[in-house]
């Protein structure tokens, strides 16, 4: 009876470290699907801040173009107000003195306008330029630490196949010791607790759930000789003994 217990202990110990070994590589796996994410989103951010360079330089080409565009009208406006005062020497009339002077007067009011939408145009052109500068400065920043992180994250992906095939390698040497029937058990248990179907119990307190499970269900469970599970969140109870147990972090959600 004694051997049997041992052997299942053994089997529930080699269980319990395979379960360790499972939590690495979904770790890893998990690393694997989100490393691209990351240097997706690094990318994308880097992105932005040169959009956003793009955006103002747009919109200071429009403003400098309105400018310009003003700016001739307001030539136009200048030279037909100084050709007007030249014809101005040869009127003859009184009436068409006074006609001609209404319209110079009329064309001043229109240059006065031109000379006031010229003038904000290179206010909102000066702050622009402003807002590029400092726009250029973070897509710098940012391009330069972005870049360090991508890096980073490109090696971690490329060193991510090897580990997992030496995860592979041990996580199969693990199930060759294991009962079949027991492996069963515990991936129907891990695949719907969140990857952790055994656990240790200590002084009667499932290290799953943190709950206290029955005296003589823990009495049972130290016997070794057969499978419990926890009656509150059902999973594999294992029991070490004075054996010490390595690595492992037992658990987060309490069901």
């Amino acid at each position: 009876m004694t051997n049997n217990n041992n052997h299942l202990q053994e089997q529930l110990r080699q269980l319990y470290e395979l379960q360790s070994i499972d939590k690495d590589y979904m770790k890893i796996a998990q690393q694997e699907k989100e490393i691209p994410q990351k240097i997706e989103a690094f990318s994308r951010a880097i992105e932005l801040e040169h959009k956003t360079i793009e955006d103002l330089e747009i919109k200071l080409d429009l403003y400098q173009k309105k400018r310009r565009e003003l700016e001739r009208e307001l030539k136009i406006q200048e030279d037909s107000i100084s050709n007007d005062r030249h014809k101005l020497m040869a009127v003859k009339t009184n009436k068409e003195y006074h006609a001609m002077q209404r319209e110079i007067e009329a064309k001043k009011d229109k240059t006065g306008e031109l000379e006031e939408q010229i003038l904000r145009l290179m206010d909102e052109s000066e702050n622009f330029s402003r807002e590029i500068r400092k726009a250029k400065e973070r897509y710098e920043k940012a391009k330069s630490e972005n870049e360090v992180e991508i890096t980073k994250l490109r090696q971690l992906m490329e060193g991510i196949p090897t580990q997992l095939d030496a995860v592979k390698k041990d996580r199969e040497q693990r199930m060759v010791n294991i009962k079949p029937e027991l492996l069963d058990k515990y991936k129907g248990i891990r695949d719907k607790r969140h990857g952790v179907a055994v656990v240790q119990v200590d002084e009667g307190i499932c290290n799953g759930c943190r709950m206290q499970i029955p005296p003589q269900l823990y009495n049972l469970v130290q016997r070794n000789e057969e499978v419990f599970t926890c009656p509150n969140c059902y999973r594999i109870l294992f029991w070490a003994g004075t054996a010490k147990v390595h690595n492992l972090e037992e658990i987060g959600p309490k069901y």
